[in-house]
Parts: C-alpha cells; structure tokens; sequence
C-alpha cells in the first residue's frame, strides 16, 4: 500500500481539476441553483407544506 500525503491546498485544485475534466467530458453545465420540484426530489420530500 503506498501513502500519498498532500497540503490541503494542492487537494483543492486536484478535485476542482478533476471535476473540470468530467465536466468537459460530459458538456454539461451546472445550474447554481435547484428548482424547488428538484430540491424535494432530492430531499425526498412527498407534499408542500401550507405555512
């Protein structure tokens, strides 16, 4: 088994350059933001509550 030790730093910019790179390879976009149908289903979230 082999340790690989990394300052947290470097971590940071390895994930986002991954992340990128799955990005690209997929042509996807990210909205920031969820609507609120996909933030229940995410939530698992059945009904609206009436407050």
């Amino acid at each position: 088994m082999q340790i690989i030790c990394l300052e947290s730093e470097a971590l940071y910019q390895l994930v986002d350059k991954v992340v990128e790179r799955i990005k690209e390879k997929k042509n996807t976009v990210e909205d920031k933001w969820l609507s609120p149908a996909e933030a229940m289903n995410l939530l698992h979230i059945t009904s609206k509550s009436n407050t």
